[in-house]
């Protein structure tokens, strides 16, 4: 046999030998990959299964598509750095690596993923849901739609104004909806002249008769006096907890302003 046979000879002898050497660290690497996928969607049907039961309506599907496809490439990532570092691959700059970028993703996107995360929280605790009329802050409104970021009530002045769920969360928050009834209050300063008690008869009266207000209890109206010596008349009137209409508190302003300038 000539030398360069030999020596292509023994080189292969060689590599075989280095294959065989390794077979149980390449074949343990692979079996924990291949765990780490049956794991991964293991975990990504459970997620599937758990937001079927909450009954989240419209935003189940992003919840499922963004929680499962996130929890099963974690996974499997995970299950791929633990198989390369078995086999003998030093790992320790490919980890180095995800953990800077996922630092600096953490910083880039911080706003987004507290009120991605609030979002989900809100929506599986349901602290609120549609519909509900709730007090964050210095805001108040009805409820009209819940995303995965933002939290959109609608006024009594038929305002809308987008909240961010990490604060709609985090922030202290009425849920006025747990009372079948709600009371609101106005204000309006008595034209000069004019007698307080017919007044306060008169904005009682226009205000029972707008459509949309409950009738038990009756709205009431009360003249206060001022500090700087003004008569103010209080108008109390109740609302139901659920579907209260945006423009109602607009439309007693409106009733109540004319029966007083009609006021003799």
């Amino acid at each position: 046999m000539s030398p360069f046979l030999e020596s292509l000879a023994q080189a292969a002898q060689n590599t075989l030998l280095q294959l065989a050497g390794g077979l149980p660290q390449l074949l343990i690497g692979l079996g924990i990959f291949v765990l780490g996928f049956l794991l991964a969607d293991l975990v990504r049907r459970a997620i599937y299964r758990a937001i079927t039961r909450a009954n989240l309506g419209k935003h189940g599907d992003t919840l499922d598509t963004v929680l499962s496809q996130l929890a099963f490439g974690t996974i499997l990532i995970l299950a791929g750095i633990l198989a390369l570092s078995v086999i003998g691959i030093d790992v320790t700059s490919l980890v180095a690596g995800l953990g800077l970028t996922s630092l600096a993703l953490g910083f880039a996107l911080k706003d987004i993923l507290e009120n991605t995360i609030s979002g989900l929280l809100i929506l599986f605790s349901r602290s609120y849901v549609v519909g509900d009329i709730i007090r964050v802050t210095d805001q108040e409104g009805v409820v009209t739609d819940i995303s995965l970021r933002v939290t959109t009530i609608k006024t009594a002045d038929g305002i809308e104004t987008l909240i961010p769920n990490r604060m709609a969360y985090g922030n202290i928050l009425q849920n006025r909806t747990a009372f079948p009834t709600l009371r609101r209050t106005l204000e309006f300063l008595l034209p000069p002249g004019q007698d307080p008690v017919e007044a306060c008869a008169r904005a009682s009266k226009a205000t029972a008769a707008i459509e949309g207000m409950i009738s038990e209890p009756a709205a009431q109206t009360e003249a206060v006096l001022t500090a700087d010596g003004q008569i103010r008349l209080r108008v109390h009137y109740w609302v139901g907890s659920r579907n209260v209409p945006a423009d109602l508190g607009t439309r007693v302003i409106a009733a109540v302003t004319a029966a007083l300038a009609h006021q003799n």
